[in-house]
C-alpha cells in the first residue's frame, strides 16, 4: 500500500493524537516484545516522529485506517499554533534572523535555557504520569505557540529573560493525545496469528523477514532528534 508521504517531520500537527509502540502493539493484538521483535513498526504507514528518532510516534487515524484497509489520510500541512514540534522542528520554527546554528540550539535545550516542553513522550507509553518504571530519555514536544512566545520574549541566553516559561504560567489547549492509551474499535478479532485485523500486517512483515532491516530498538540513529 502506497502512504502519503510525512512532509513535516517531527511535528504532531494540531488535533491529532499520537501513539507510540505500546499502543500500535495493542491495535494489532500483539505484545510490546512481539511487535519489535517482529519489526512491525517498518510495515505501518511513515512516523509522526523524524527516521531515526529515539521514540517512534504515528498519528492514530492513520494507523486505524491501514489496519482497517482503507485508504489512508494525508496529515495536514498547513501551521497551527497547537502544532506540537520536536527539538529540531521547534528550531525550525524561529525566524531565520533569530535561529541559533542547530548545536548551539540542543545545548540550550540539554541546559534548560530553550522553551519548556508541553508534552513528553516514553518509549513504552505516552503520557508523563505515571513516570516509566525503567526510567529513559523521553521524547520533549513543544507547542508552536510555546516556542513562538519564547522568542518573543526575548528568552535566549544573553537575551534578558530568564529562558523558558514557569509551568503554572503556560497555556496548554485541551488536546485528543494527552491520553495515555487512545482507544480505537477496529472490525474483527484482534488475533496475533494469520487472521483478524492484525494478520495481514503480521504477515507482510514476515515476509520481509531477512530482508532489509529497519534498524535496532528502541529506535537506532537518533542523533540530536529530540
Amino acid at each position: 500500500m502506497d502512504f502519503p508521504a510525512n512532509s513535516r517531520p517531527g511535528v504532531i500537527p494540531a488535533g491529532r493524537t499520537a501513539i507510540g509502540d505500546a499502543d500500535a502493539a495493542n491495535l494489532l493484538g500483539l505484545s510490546l516484545t512481539m511487535f519489535r521483535h517482529r519489526r512491525l513498526y517498518g510495515v505501518l504507514p511513515p512516523t509522526l516522529s523524524r527516521p531515526g528518532a529515539r521514540i517512534r510516534l504515528w498519528d492514530l487515524d492513520q494507523v486505524a485506517a491501514y489496519l482497517c484497509g482503507q485508504a489512508v489520510p494525508a496529515l495536514p500541512s498547513v501551521e497551527d499554533l497547537l502544532d506540537l514540534l520536536d527539538g529540531n522542528a521547534a528550531r525550525d520554527a524561529l525566524p531565520e534572523n533569530r535561529r541559533p546554528a542547530n548545536e548551539t540550539w540542543h545545548a540550550w535545550l540539554a541546559a534548560g535555557h530553550g522553551p519548556a516542553p508541553d508534552q513528553t513522550f516514553h518509549i513504552n507509553n505516552l503520557s508523563t504520569t505515571p513516570a516509566p518504571s525503567k526510567p529513559y530519555p523521553g521524547a520533549p514536544y513543544r507547542l508552536r505557540s510555546t516556542v513562538l512566545a519564547w522568542d518573543a520574549r526575548g528568552s535566549a541566553p544573553g537575551g534578558g529573560e530568564q529562558a523558558g516559561t514557569p509551568a503554572q504560567t503556560r497555556h496548554r489547549a485541551p488536546r485528543q493525545d494527552d491520553q495515555a492509551s487512545p482507544r480505537v474499535d477496529l472490525p474483527g478479532p484482534r488475533t496475533s496469528g494469520g487472521g483478524g485485523v492484525g494478520g495481514p500486517v503480521i504477515q507482510q512483515a514476515a515476509d520481509q523477514d531477512g530482508q532489509e532491516r529497519m534498524g535496532g530498538e528502541p529506535g537506532a540513529g537518533a542523533g540530536k532528534s529530540v
